[in-house]
């Protein structure tokens, strides 16, 4: 069963038959090049014996070009038989790939490699569409990789490569075999090296370095001894002068000095946990190192620690003294803070202004804050208190003032906002339901008679714009009530003044798409007739170029829809009522298929021609190529020498 498949397969194939060394059935050729790569392969194969066919093919039938390759070598045995020496040019346009297949007998003078460097070469000229060019670069390729030698001559020279390669062999034996011996040897003394190495010279070695390790470990314990004992002492006079500093300071707060008595008993607890590990660290160092090393960093650790203390009993003195410097600053900064805001309060209220309760709390809060700042600046100037806390304090309330400001002046600015947008707004109300929203109804309801397929939503939304316009008076009218003396409407009232805003640009922009859907639709009209008359022209020459008996179904079935849709377009232009955006796309689709309709008829009409002319030219070649005897028949099937294939060569695309 699997012997008839592949039979079967074989005939499904249907590879053609040659009708030369060129065999151009894709037609990518001039004749005039197709004729001189004849005579040059011609004379080639004459003076070497080896043969060349290029071979262009329109499609692969589904095979990858490796298969359809081999199987036409086998079919054609390109080359002579018992030399095997043919190679295939294999070319395929429609699937943008090529093949180089070489014949057994040329495989050591054609390796893989080489064929692949040539489809490489070839590829930039397939892919400009050069492909005479191309061919003929592959084939003087082929010919140059190959050489001119006649196959007496190969074959010597192949004889003589072969004896050179058997002498070359041998030489390489004896070369291996004397480096075998040296090699050996080498080992051997290197054997000796080693265990001279590890059995004397290593363990010497060790010993010294470990004992030069140990003095150098020796001489660094005894640095950082002394660096210790030379810490100790910075210490502890450190710890000596600080609580005298603090006595001097009088208006030093009591959570200060707690803080700072607490970090200097830490301090000395540390330095007498190093003092007892210090005494007798020095004789340790000379009779257990590691021992010694641990203490030291032991030392150094409680050391930095203690220092750490010292350094934060600086930060806190010095922090003090910062406090101390800048809250009066702050205390006079709010002070004047203060003044301002009652200051505005004031005028605002001999304007007329009236504050709603959350103002009224402000001004208290400001008369609070008055006696608060008093109470801070009196503790600030005997000490009774942290200047931290009253930087902090200070620094809240001058925050909390300057919110009420900046909620004061948002306050004014809506107001004057508000007076200016309300004569704006209401005029421009009065301009769009007295005007312009009237005109557009009238458009659209004209475009709606003209039209009743139009959608009706346009329609709807210039209707809904004078519901959205009454909307919008309404609230104008709200804004301008709550447009008081009072502070906390002017907010709402800007709020209210935005949102009329919105609702008039709404309707504007509802106004401004009736008016483009009519630009739409007189356009529509302007073009439908132009448009109209370009259809007809290109139906009916797609109608005369279909008729071809050489026309395909599918150029034809183009045809039939495109004249479906003309049909359309005439029932829509004879209708009372025309919806010109729906019947302008009508025409166009109609348009682009009877145009697609005259491509395909076109391009069926020329494939049609293009092979007649090629099986013309084949039986003429064929004649020509047989009363030639350029070679001799080896099969019912095949005009070659009868060589034979073994999957050798380079595949590519491009």
């Amino acid at each position: 069963m699997l012997i008839f498949g592949l039979v079967g397969q074989a005939f499904a194939l249907d590879l053609p038959e040659p009708v030369g060394y060129v065999n151009d059935f894709a037609k990518i050729l001039p004749s005039s090049m197709e004729k001189e790569l004849e005579t040059k392969i011609s004379n080639y194969e004459k003076k070497t014996s080896v043969e060349i066919a290029v071979v262009t093919v329109k499609s692969l039938k589904g095979l990858e070009i490796e298969e359809y390759s081999i199987k036409l070598a086998e079919k054609w045995k390109v080359g002579k038989k018992g030399k095997d020496n043919g190679i295939i040019f294999l070319i395929a346009p429609k699937e943008r790939k090529m093949r180089i297949e070489v014949g057994y007998g040329l495989e050591g003078d054609m390796p893989d490699l080489k064929a692949k460097d040539i489809i490489d070469d070839v590829g930039p000229y397939f892919k400009q569409g050069d492909f005479p060019e191309g061919i003929t670069l592959g084939v003087n390729s082929i010919i140059k990789t190959l050489g001119t030698e006649t196959w007496d001559e190969r074959e010597e020279r192949i004889k003589q490569e072969r004896i050179e390669q058997e002498k070359a062999r041998e030489a390489m034996t004896r070369t291996a075999i004397i480096f075998g011996i040296v090699f050996l040897v080498l080992v051997f003394i290197g054997l000796i090296i080693t265990a001279v190495y590890f059995l004397i010279i290593r363990p010497i070695v060790n010993f010294f370095r470990e004992r030069a390790e140990l003095n150098e470990r020796k001489e660094s314990a005894y640095i950082s001894v002394d660096n210790i004992e030379e810490e100790i002492k910075e210490i502890e006079d450190m710890i000596k002068t600080k609580p005298k500093e603090i006595d001097l300071k009088k208006d030093l707060p009591q959570e200060y000095k707690v803080k700072i008595i607490n970090l200097i008993v830490d301090a000395t607890k540390k330095l007498r946990h190093v003092k007892t590990i210090f005494n007798p660290l020095p004789d340790l160092v000379d009779t257990d190192i590691d021992a010694a090393q641990s203490d030291i960093k032991s030392c150094q650790s409680s050391l930095s620690e203690a220092a750490e203390n010292i350094d934060q009993v600086n930060s806190l003195i010095i922090k003090f003294e910062e406090y101390k410097r800048v809250a009066p600053i702050v205390i006079v900064e709010v002070e004047t803070e203060l003044v301002n805001v009652g200051k505005k309060f004031e005028s605002l209220k001999k304007q007329g202004y009236r504050f709603n309760f959350g103002f009224l709390k402000a001004k208290k809060d400001i008369t609070q804050t008055k006696g608060l700042l008093k109470d801070l600046n009196d503790k600030s100037k005997e000490g009774k208190i942290n200047p931290k806390n009253i930087y902090d304090q200070t620094e809240q309330i001058l925050l909390k003032l300057r919110e009420r400001t900046a909620l004061i002046e948002e306050s004014l600015r809506s107001e004057s906002d508000v007076n200016t947008n309300i004569p704006k707004i209401r005029q421009r109300i009065i301009e769009i339901s007295g005007k312009e929203l009237p005109n557009a109804l009238k458009v659209l309801s004209q475009l709606q008679k003209e039209n009743p397929q139009n959608p009706v939503k346009d329609l709807m939304d210039v209707e809904r714009g004078n519901s959205l316009l009454v909307s919008a008076g309404n609230i104008l009218r709200d804004a301008e009530k709550e447009n008081s003396m009072e502070i906390q409407r002017f907010t709402e009232a800007a709020s209210k003044i935005r949102k009329v805003k919105n609702l008039v640009e709404h309707v504007e922009s509802v106004i401004s798409g009736v008016y483009n859907r009519q630009a739409e639709i007189d356009q529509a009209k302007q073009e439908a007739p132009q448009l109209v008359n370009q259809l007809k022209k290109v139906f009916k020459k797609a109608e005369r170029e279909c008729n071809d008996s050489d026309v395909g179904s599918s150029a034809k079935s183009k045809l039939e829809e495109a004249e479906s849709k003309f049909e359309e377009v005439q029932e829509a232009s004879s209708s009372s009522s025309i919806n010109w955006l729906a019947f302008i796309a009508l025409v166009t689709a109609a348009i682009v298929l009877a145009k697609k309709a005259f491509s395909e008829a076109q391009s069926d009409i020329e494939d049609a021609e293009k092979r007649r002319r090629r099986q013309r030219r084949s039986s003429s070649y064929s004649s020509s190529w047989s009363s030639s005897g350029s070679s001799s028949s080896s099969s019912s099937s095949s005009s070659f020498g009868g060589g034979s294939f073994g999957g050798g060569g380079a595949s590519g695309g491009w």
